[in-house]
């Protein structure tokens, strides 16, 4: 019975960091795009501050 749970408790702790790792790649290739709205978007901000 309790090596029926290690068991499953592996598998559940396998498969999260494997979700983890996959996320984590899944951000490193969707920074760059989200550095560049960021920045587009305070640029934005900038050029309206200073029409105000």
């Amino acid at each position: 019975m309790i090596l029926v749970l290690i068991l499953l408790f592996g598998m559940l702790t396998v498969l999260l960091l494997a979700s983890f790792a996959l996320l984590l790649l899944i951000l490193m290739d969707e920074l760059p795009q989200y550095k560049r709205w960021v920045s587009a978007k305070i640029r934005a901000t900038g050029k309206r501050m200073e029409h105000a």
